[in-house]
């Protein structure tokens, strides 16, 4: 239980110039807000406050118009596909980070800063399929000082529909520590407020797990674990299971660390909707799940 202290300003508080009768409240010293995300061992994400974050529900408030968001053509490379030719959450991930590159979206957040993710949300309405050619588009949906939201629409020729949003931090990539926004230009909504916290929790009892090393073809140019890597990892389980093409789905994935080359564990919910990857004996770094 927290306690707060009440104290008068002039008595306690010599350096106050107020009046003796003023009252004010003190509170205990707050926590760190950020943690370094650089720093050796576990590698910890700039720590927000918690709350919900659940973009695509808001996709109508967006002002800007469909005809004003950039827009780019890619195709399904069959490589990325299953054996029913449904395209794999990794492939889909990775074919929007293709797109913000082609589309010459700013990737330097700050002088001097990097864009690490915080947590994404994709939601299939149809799946694409190997070969399917993809219109792709993109616009920030909203910003803070330290943070930003981008939202990404991929349709296909073939009736593919994905809609999907990621939660970037501006981090100093020596110190680890966020960074202020020097601009954003384009964001929809400059009233926008999306929290930011992390709301998944811990494998429950019954989880099983596995090693799952990570891989040199990991690791992306920041000498990290690229974020798609936990997509494939999900593709690797039975969760990735998919029913049918023509079905769709709904996934989160949050970040609560880094992880880097080398032994890795891959842990399964018991009903099979979430899965965790981790450090053996450490907390999991990051986690998908399907809502």
């Amino acid at each position: 239980m927290q306690t707060w202290l009440t104290f008068r300003r002039g008595v306690q508080d010599r350096t106050s110039r107020v009046e003796p009768d003023e009252k004010t409240t003190w509170r205990p010293p707050r926590q760190p807000l950020y943690k370094n995300i650089f720093e050796p061992g576990p590698r910890s994400l700039p720590c927000f406050r918690a709350g919900r974050f659940d973009s695509l529900r808001r996709v109508q408030d967006a002002p800007l118009g469909q005809s004003d968001r950039p827009t780019v053509t890619l195709r399904v490379p069959p490589a990325g596909c299953e054996p029913d030719r449904r395209a794999r959450l990794d492939t889909i991930v990775r074919l929007c980070d293709v797109a913000l590159w082609d589309l010459d979206v700013p990737m330097e957040p700050a002088p001097g800063a990097v864009w690490v993710v915080r947590r994404t949300v994709l939601e299939v309405q149809r799946w694409p399929v190997a070969a399917e050619t993809l219109s792709v588009s993109t616009w920030a949906s909203a910003a803070g000082r330290v943070w930003a939201e981008r939202r990404i629409d991929l349709t296909g020729q073939c009736g593919a529909g994905v809609r999907l949003a990621t939660l970037w931090a501006s981090v100093d990539p020596i110190s680890g520590r966020p960074t202020r926004l020097s601009g954003l230009p384009g964001v929809a909504d400059p009233r926008r407020r999306v929290p930011i916290g992390l709301t998944h929790l811990e494998p429950p009892d019954g989880s099983t797990s596995h090693l799952w090393p990570i891989r040199r073809s990991d690791i992306d140019v920041l000498n990290h674990v690229n974020n798609s890597v936990i997509w494939t990892a999900w593709e690797d389980t039975e969760c990735g299971a998919v029913e049918s093409v023509g079905a769709g789905g709904r996934f989160e994935t949050e970040y609560r660390s880094q992880l880097f080359h080398g032994p890795c564990e891959l842990t399964r919910s018991p009903d099979g909707t979430q899965v965790w990857l981790g450090v053996p004996g450490e907390r999991p770094a990051v986690s998908v799940r399907s809502v």
